[in-house]
C-alpha cells in the first residue's frame, strides 16, 4: 500500500496529516480537547498579499463556523442557532418547503432513473435555509456563488484565494438577510413572530363576541369561525403554490422558448419574449416552424429586435409615471368578497380615489393590522430595493410578496397601494404585531422616502407630518 492509500498519511505539500478511516476520524471528533477544530476554516495554502489586503480593507474576518468551534464558543453559538432554527420556525414555512420538494421532483428525469444526491439531496437543505432567513428566490444563485467563494478561501490556491476574497467581501456587504438577523440578536431582540400572543388575542376577541350572541346564533358563529380557521392557512399558501410554484414552472418554460428563438436571432435576450403578447408568441412560433418546414427563412429576426427595443423604451417611460388607482366607470357598489378582502377595493375606497379635493397630508385605506406608530417613510417599488430599508422605517409599497419576509422584522409599519384584510402585507403585519394600512390606492406615489408619517392601523389612516 502506497503512502497516499494508507488511512493516515502526511501530505508534505499541504503540511497536514490526512485521515480517511472512520475509526480514526471518530476518535478525533470525540476528543475535541486534544484535536481542536477552531483552525478548520484557515486556508490550506497561505493567502496571497492581494487577497489579504482585500479582506483587511473590506473589514471581513474569516471566522470558523459552528461545527469548527469548541466550548464555550460552540455552546454559545449553538444556543443562538437553536432559537432561530427551531421546529416552530420550520413549521411556519412548511408550504414553501413542500413547494421546493415538488419542484425538485417535477424536474426528475422522466425515465425514472436519477442520482438522488445531485438531483435532490445536494440543494434541498440549502434551499430550505435560504427560505427560512428570507432570501428571495432570485438571489439564490448569488448566495451559492458566494458560498463557493468562501470555500475558495479555505481550499483554493493563491489565485483562487484572491477570487474568493473579492467575492466574500461582496457577499458580506450585500448579505442584508443574515446581517439584519445577527445585529438584532446581538441587541437582545427576539426575532420570532409573536404568534402565541396573537393567538391568545384572537381567542379573547372571538370569545367575547361569542358571549354577546343569543343561544340560537352562537353555534352558527362557532361553525363559521371553525371554517375560517380551516381555510385561513390556504390564503397565504396560495402565494407559494400559485405565484411561486406554478408561475415559476411557467416562467422557466417561457424562458426556454425565449432561448430557442434567441438562438434563431429573433431577439437578443431570452427574457425578450415577455415583450410579446399571447397572440404574438403564437405568431413567432408559427413563423419559426413554418420557415423550418418549407426550408425558408423566418421573418422574426428582421422584425422583432427593433420592435422589442421600442417596447422597452415605452415600458421604461411608463415606469416613471404613477399608475391610476382605477380605470373606466366604477360600479355603484362593490360586493364581491375577494375584491374586498384580498385587494381592499370597497365602495368607500373608490369614492375617496375619485374625490379630487382630498387632503394632501392624509391618506386612507383599510385598517389591516392595529396599532399606531410614527416614523420615516421608505418607498420601495421593487424587491431589488429591499436592502435600502433602515431599522425603524415605515415600508411604503404597491404590494408585498412572501419573498419580502426578511424586512418585516426591522420595519415599524406597512402601507400599501393594493390589498385588503387578507392580503400578504396584512397577514404578516398581524403576525409580527405591526400596524398596517392597505388599499390606499396611491400611497407609493404620494409619499416620498424620508417623509415623517403617523400610521394608524386601527382606523386605516396615514398622516404625513411636518418635520
Amino acid at each position: 500500500m502506497g503512502p497516499r492509500q494508507a488511512p493516515v498519511f502526511y501530505a508534505a505539500e499541504l503540511g497536514y496529516i490526512v485521515i480517511s478511516r472512520y475509526t480514526e476520524i471518530k476518535a478525533i471528533f470525540d476528543n475535541w480537547a486534544s484535536f481542536a477544530s477552531d483552525n478548520a476554516q484557515a486556508p490550506v495554502r497561505p493567502l496571497c498579499d492581494e487577497a489579504k489586503r482585500i479582506m483587511r480593507e473590506g473589514g471581513f474576518t474569516a471566522y470558523s463556523g459552528l461545527s469548527a468551534r469548541i466550548p464555550p464558543d460552540h455552546t454559545r453559538i449553538r444556543k443562538v442557532f437553536q432559537s432561530c432554527f427551531g421546529p416552530r420556525r420550520f413549521q411556519a414555512i412548511e408550504p414553501a418547503i413542500r413547494a421546493i420538494i415538488t419542484r425538485a421532483i417535477d424536474a426528475f428525469d422522466p425515465s425514472g432513473k436519477i442520482d438522488f444526491l445531485p438531483a435532490f439531496a445536494y440543494d434541498f437543505p440549502a434551499l430550505v435555509l435560504f427560505k427560512l432567513v428570507g432570501i428571495p428566490d432570485t438571489d439564490v444563485p448569488k448566495v451559492k456563488l458566494w458560498s463557493v467563494s468562501r470555500a475558495l478561501l479555505t481550499w483554493g490556491n493563491s489565485r483562487a484565494g484572491y477570487r474568493g476574497a473579492r467575492s466574500s467581501i461582496c457577499r458580506w456587504n450585500r448579505s442584508r438577510y443574515v446581517r439584519d438577523y445577527v445585529s438584532r440578536l446581538e441587541a437582545g431582540q427576539v426575532i420570532d413572530r409573536p404568534t402565541a400572543e396573537i393567538a391568545a388575542e384572537r381567542d379573547r376577541i372571538t370569545a367575547e363576541y361569542a358571549d354577546l350572541l343569543n343561544p340560537e346564533m352562537r353555534p352558527v358563529f362557532e361553525a363559521k369561525l371553525g371554517l375560517a380557521s380551516t381555510v385561513f392557512p390556504y390564503v397565504e399558501n396560495h402565494n407559494f403554490y400559485i405565484e411561486h410554484w406554478s408561475m415559476s414552472i411557467f416562467w422557466r418554460k417561457m424562458r426556454q422558448l425565449g432561448t430557442l428563438l434567441r438562438s434563431q436571432n429573433f431577439w437578443a435576450d431570452p427574457n425578450d419574449i415577455f415583450y410579446l403578447n399571447r397572440q404574438e408568441v403564437r405568431d413567432a412560433l408559427f413563423d419559426y416552424g413554418n420557415a423550418w418546414g418549407v426550408g425558408g427563412s423566418p421573418i422574426g429576426p428582421h422584425f422583432w429586435p427593433a420592435e422589442i427595443e421600442s417596447r422597452k423604451h415605452i415600458m421604461a417611460a411608463l415606469a416613471t409615471q404613477p399608475p391610476q388607482p382605477a380605470l373606466n366607470e366604477p360600479p355603484a357598489v362593490i360586493t364581491e368578497p375577494f375584491t374586498i378582502m384580498l385587494w381592499g377595493i370597497t365602495s368607500e375606497s373608490i369614492a375617496k380615489w375619485l374625490d379630487g379635493a382630498q387632503d394632501a397630508t392624509k391618506l386612507s385605506g383599510m385598517a389591516a393590522s392595529p396599532g399606531v406608530v410614527e416614523g420615516r417613510a421608505r418607498v420601495v417599488l421593487s424587491a431589488d430595493d429591499l436592502g435600502t430599508i433602515l431599522d425603524g422605517e415605515i415600508l411604503i409599497t404597491r404590494v408585498t410578496a412572501p419573498s419580502w419576509a426578511s424586512v418585516f422584522g426591522k420595519i415599524r409599519a406597512t402601507v400599501t397601494d393594493i390589498g385588503g384584510m387578507m392580503s400578504h402585507a396584512a397577514i404578516v403585519c398581524r403576525e409580527y404585531g405591526l400596524p398596517a394600512v392597505t388599499g390606499t390606492g396611491n400611497a407609493s406615489t404620494r409619499i416620498k422616502t424620508g417623509d415623517m408619517l403617523r400610521v394608524d392601523g386601527s382606523t386605516g389612516e396615514v398622516m404625513i407630518l411636518a418635520d
